[in-house]
C-alpha cells in the first residue's frame, strides 16, 4: 500500500501538503488513484516557495507504473463545459485597480445558479488573474447563500502579504495565498477588500 502523510498548516483551511511515499510492491491501481487526486494538493510549491516537492517522489511514482500522460490528461484536459462557461462569466466581471497591479473578478449567486456551478469548478480559476503580466495580487469574490462573500487572494510577491490582509477580515492563510469569508453584499465586500488591497499594494510599490 501507499503511505500518505497530510499536514495541515495553520491557519489556512485550504492549503494542504500531501506527501506520498511509494513503498516496494505498491500496486498500480493504488498509485494511479493517488496521482489522480486534485493537483493543488500535490503542488504547494506554487504558493509556499520554501517547500517544493521532492523530485525523487515523482520518480518513484513513475517507476511504480504511473501513466503520467494519462494522469495529466485526466487532470488538465478533462474539465466539464460548465467550468469553461464559469470562466467566461468571471472574465466578464474582471477589473483592474492600483495601476493594473490588482486584478479581480466576482461570482454572484445568480450567475452560479444559472451556470449550475459546483464547488470544485472554481478551483484554480484565480490563477488566470495571477498569471497576468504586471499583476501583483489577484482576488476572487464569490457570493454565498449565508449573506457572506468568500474572498480568495493570491500574491506574486512576499512584499504583499495577503494573509495579513485577510486576517483583518477574519480570515487567514499564507503570505502568497489566503482567504476570508466576509459578511455583506457582493458589492460592499468588493469595495472594502479592494480598498485595503490597493492600499497595501500602493505602500509596497
Amino acid at each position: 500500500m501507499a503511505e500518505i502523510r497530510r499536514q495541515q498548516r495553520e491557519p489556512s483551511p485550504c492549503v494542504m501538503t500531501v506527501a506520498v511515499r511509494v513503498k516496494h510492491g505498491t500496486d498500480r491501481e493504488t498509485v494511479a488513484a493517488l496521482t489522480s487526486l486534485p493537483q493543488t494538493h500535490f503542488r504547494p510549491e506554487r504558493y509556499l516557495l520554501k517547500e517544493p516537492l521532492s523530485p525523487h517522489r515523482a520518480a518513484e511514482l513513475v517507476h511504480a507504473g504511473v501513466d503520467v500522460g494519462r494522469v495529466s490528461q485526466l487532470t488538465y484536459e478533462n474539465y466539464p463545459r460548465r467550468r469553461v462557461e464559469l470562466l467566461r462569466a468571471l472574465l466578464g466581471t474582471m477589473r483592474f485597480d492600483a495601476n493594473d497591479r490588482v486584478a479581480s473578478f466576482s461570482l454572484s449567486l445568480a450567475s452560479a445558479k444559472r451556470l449550475g456551478v459546483l464547488p470544485e469548478d472554481n478551483e484554480g480559476l484565480i490563477d488566470h488573474l495571477r498569471a497576468i503580466h504586471g499583476v501583483s495580487v489577484a482576488v476572487f469574490f464569490e457570493e454565498l447563500a449565508d449573506g457572506k462573500v468568500r474572498v480568495s487572494m493570491r500574491s506574486k510577491t512576499e512584499k504583499v502579504n495577503v494573509c495579513a490582509i485577510c486576517e483583518k477580515f477574519g480570515g487567514g492563510g499564507h503570505v502568497l495565498a489566503a482567504g476570508a469569508r466576509v459578511r455583506g453584499s457582493l458589492a460592499e465586500v468588493e469595495k472594502k477588500i479592494l480598498e485595503e488591497v490597493c492600499n497595501v499594494v500602493g505602500l509596497n510599490s
